[in-house]
């Protein structure tokens, strides 16, 4: 009988030291979600500088612990307010849709350095106030921009970054963020 329970005995504190090593092992997926809060801002020549309200989402795919590859999704939640002419026309940034490689290295345990190279394809509506006469305008173009995060567990990160949504014609886009990744 002795044997029997100095046999069970161990047996459970073998079962408790691997049920314990399994949860603190990192998620193996390479897969990834990012959502941030994204103010745009819209630049261009003639007009008031102003910031349109945006949430991004990215999903990210780790290739490399170095390189990843990111498909984008920013969606415009708000209006900014400039000045055309002196007329006081809204615009919105609708959409940003673009696919990115994205280089990064481990400064420490807890914190990435990243930059972004990439395309997009941007959507903007501008509003004249006074009349309510809208007009859209989709264009692409090269984006790229660079930032950081914090590892706060195996899963959840902080991230930070900026980026250069587009750029021709003296018209850009460009911004900083603020957000959480999630390893799946």
């Amino acid at each position: 009988m002795k044997k029997y329970v100095n046999g069970l005995s161990i047996l459970v504190l073998l079962a408790m030291g691997v049920s314990a090593h399994a949860q603190t092992q990192t998620p193996a997926t390479p897969w990834y979600g990012e959502l941030a809060y994204a103010p745009v801002k819209i630049k261009d020549a003639g007009v008031t500088d102003g910031t349109a309200k945006n949430l991004r989402g990215i999903l990210g795919y780790e290739l490399h612990p170095n390189v990843a590859l990111e498909g984008l999704l920013s969606l415009g939640v708000g209006d900014a307010s400039v000045t055309v002419d002196g007329d006081p026309v809204d615009t919105r940034v609708n959409r940003v849709v673009g696919l990115y490689v994205k280089p990064k290295v481990a400064v420490s345990q807890d914190i990435e350095l990243f930059a972004r190279l990439g395309y997009v394809r941007t959507k903007v509506t501008s509003t004249l106030a006074a009349t309510g006469e809208a007009e859209s305008e989709s264009a692409s173009d090269v984006s790229y921009g660079f930032g950081a995060s914090y590892r706060i567990n195996d899963r959840w990160s902080a991230v930070v970054d900026y980026m250069r949504y587009y750029d021709k014609d003296g018209f850009r886009l460009q911004g900083l963020s603020a957000g959480l990744r999630l390893r799946f």
